[in-house]
């Protein structure tokens, strides 16, 4: 599993969420109301710093590619049968996919 696990009481706190979410990318990113399925191979713009990804969900993956050579693949894969919720940085040059149809809430920088 690649990002960052959350528990439960974070994953249900919005401002818990944005804390943890600028802790760990290092930068001011505002969580995005609601959460929602993604389309397959949907991409997501530089606008957004990091994701919410529900494991226990519909089949499919988040994953982030880019950024050089010293940064390795992210994937964290969603479906019936897992569990948890987890924090995904996208940084700048990186770029985040969604694969099959997970439920993700957005954490946006600011414009």
């Amino acid at each position: 599993m690649e990002g960052t696990l959350v528990d439960d009481d974070t994953a249900k706190d919005g401002k818990k969420l944005e804390e943890k979410a600028k802790e760990l990318s290092g930068e001011e990113l505002t969580i995005e109301s609601e959460e929602k399925i993604w389309s397959e191979f949907q991409i997501m713009g530089s606008e957004v710093g990091a994701v919410l990804v529900r494991k226990k969900g519909n089949p499919g993956a988040f994953r982030v590619t880019g950024g050089g050579a010293q940064n390795k693949v992210q994937n964290v894969v969603t479906g019936p049968n897992e569990s948890g919720d987890v924090i995904v940085v996208i940084k700048p040059g990186q770029t985040g996919m969604c694969l099959g149809r997970p439920t993700l809430r957005r954490f946006m920088r600011a414009a």
